[in-house]
């Protein structure tokens, strides 16, 4: 979100600097003693009329503050499961040592059980870490 900003701001000072160097070139000319005053004036107007019209800002999505759902694996989702269990955080050695135990966790699984995993993630994104874990252990039982 925060490029989507700068670009805007970036795009933004582009245009207004053109329509400042046209301004200073018009000032410029009609300084000059050979030069029609109107015409130029009339001509640096039309620039930044066209400018103007034709300034498009960069296209960006809009994206809302406050908490988005993020397409997490299935590997984080397990993870997150374990660290708010209440059976695997008193069994924990260590509360600073909850994460890696939960990765030693995971690791420790069957390879089937994490690749079911990773597979019915995919097919149902919506299943939180526990309902991942729970469904593929049942259905290996």
């Amino acid at each position: 979100m925060a490029s989507s900003v700068v670009q805007i701001l970036l795009s933004n000072v582009i245009m207004e600097t053109q329509i400042e160097a046209l301004t200073v070139f018009k000032e410029f000319a009609c300084k000059q003693d050979d030069v029609d005053d109107e015409f130029v004036s009339h001509l640096v107007q039309q620039f930044i009329s066209k400018l103007r019209k034709e300034f498009k800002s960069p296209k960006t999505k809009c994206v809302t503050v406050g908490r988005q759902k993020r397409n997490r694996s299935a590997y984080s989702l397990f993870i997150q499961y374990l660290m708010k269990d209440e059976d695997f955080k008193n069994k924990a050695d260590n509360g600073k040592m909850l994460m890696t135990q939960a990765v030693q966790m995971w690791k420790s699984l069957d390879e089937s059980v994490r690749e079911r995993m990773n597979i019915l993630h995919k097919q149902k994104p919506h299943l939180s870490g526990k309902e991942l874990y729970e469904s593929v252990t049942i259905s290996t039982q």
